[in-house]
């Protein structure tokens, strides 16, 4: 079984919660999603989190939290994954806009920060609704 994370970047911005989508290149499926990306070798998922996020949007993790959540599911037959969600908080300073990523071309070809209500509609995976969920629920936790 591959390991995999998956990485909500958030931040506050205007009293709300605001989340980071990227748009894969037409290529990898030309869809909105979160940071996500393997685990290599025996790195643990928290690095992997981290790594992830600093590699696909240029942001350093400040305050990664672990969503204690993951799920399984199988690309083709006989390839099984398991990826696990993670949160990554970005701080915004008042007044100012929100960060821009620095975006990988060989992956990303857009970006959007979005209010997170309205995130699951641009998404195209179940999974990745359910973690913006999760996300949701560890915020009001912690919070």
């Amino acid at each position: 079984m591959r390991r995999k994370v998956q990485v909500w970047i958030y931040s506050h911005y205007e009293n709300e919660l605001w989340v980071l989508l990227l748009k894969l290149i037409p290529a990898r499926g030309g869809f909105w999603q979160p940071v996500t990306g393997g685990v290599e070798g025996d790195e643990n998922l928290a690095h992997a989190a981290s790594r992830e996020a600093r590699e696909e949007t240029g942001f350093a993790a400040e305050r990664l939290l672990d969503l204690k959540n993951s799920f399984r599911f199988e690309k083709k037959p006989g390839l099984i994954f398991e990826e696990h969600g993670f949160a990554l908080a970005i701080s915004n300073s008042e007044g100012e806009s929100l960060p821009e990523p620095k975006l990988d071309p060989k992956e990303h070809d857009a970006f959007q920060w979005v209010k997170a209500a309205q995130a699951s509609k641009m998404l195209e995976f179940q999974s990745n609704i359910d973690m913006l969920q999760e996300l949701f629920k560890t915020l009001l936790i912690s919070n």
